[in-house]
């Protein structure tokens, strides 16, 4: 058996009926799937398929057929950026430990994506339905401890770090700055402060980066320059959910022209002398 991080990958993957009849491809997604350093005990994790792509050496659309082939099979749950390799739980050495951490991974699921892929409702306990774990011992230690189940639950919908909310507070300020009508709006810096930490840790652009494009949009000192706010971007991206879907275009006009000055002004910043 190959242990890494505490998870399990049985030899017999290689006889399996299901895996035997897969094109060689699709076994390299496969065990990408269960092994690569985003996955855990629970096999529930978010991942880009950009990233799976850029991992294995294929291309987007191959790996979106061979998840549909997966999902279709009923080898993995989908749901946005999330994926669920089923019945990886069972195949982990269900000690008291491991099950305690699998427990506290299932909790910490935000809740759109346990209602939606798990089909689980909060109503005292959790209802397990499309994981198929229904092994008693796992089933028993799932119904222990309501209190502190329910703690879990209400604290961990977010999994955003400090630097993540320090982003959502300065595009906040930008924004109610450089526009009056934003001014007496509410903001829910949790749901912002995890968009920045999608866009740090699934699209993996750099705090620095960040920091960059939230000044080159609505304004802001970077080293010793002064941004002005842009025309046309700060009015059109004033949440992070649009920063990070327009992303790429906002790139495509920064770098136009000067990608290396960019470039060595971002390599130079001092995010702790700004206070971030």
């Amino acid at each position: 058996m190959a242990k890494g991080k505490q998870r399990l990958m049985r030899d017999t993957f290689w006889t399996d009926n299901y895996v035997e009849k897969l094109i060689p491809d699709e076994k390299l997604v496969f065990i990408y799937l269960l092994t690569n350093p985003l996955n855990n005990i629970a096999g529930i994790y978010e991942i880009r398929r950009k990233r799976i792509a850029f991992d294995t050496g294929f291309d987007v659309d191959v790996v979106d057929n061979i998840l549909d082939r997966f999902k279709k099979d009923g080898k993995v749950l989908l749901y946005d950026e999330w994926i669920v390799i089923v019945n990886h739980i069972k195949n982990q050495a269900l000690n008291p430990s491991i099950l305690k951490g699998c427990r506290r991974i299932l909790l910490e699921l935000p809740e759109d994506m346990r209602v939606q892929i798990t089909g689980w409702v909060q109503a005292g306990l959790l209802n397990l339905t499309l994981l198929n774990l229904t092994l008693l011992n796992l089933t028993s230690f799932f119904s222990q401890d309501e209190s502190e189940e329910k703690e879990i639950v209400e604290s961990s919908k977010y999994n955003f770090e400090e630097i993540d909310m320090k982003f959502a507070e300065l595009l906040e300020d930008k924004v109610k700055a450089n526009f009056k009508s934003q001014a007496s709006k509410k903001t829910n810096l949790e749901s912002w402060a995890e968009t920045f930490r999608k866009i740090r840790k699934l699209d993996e652009h750099t705090p620095e980066e960040i920091y960059f494009t939230i000044c080159w949009v609505q304004g802001g000192e970077v080293g010793d320059q002064i941004l002005p706010e842009h025309d046309f971007w700060s009015a059109n991206v004033q949440s992070p959910s649009k920063l990070r879907e327009q992303w790429y275009k906002l790139w495509a006009q920064i770098e136009q022209g000067k990608k290396k000055q960019v470039k060595n002004t971002i390599t130079n910043l001092d995010l702790n002398a700004i206070g971030l």
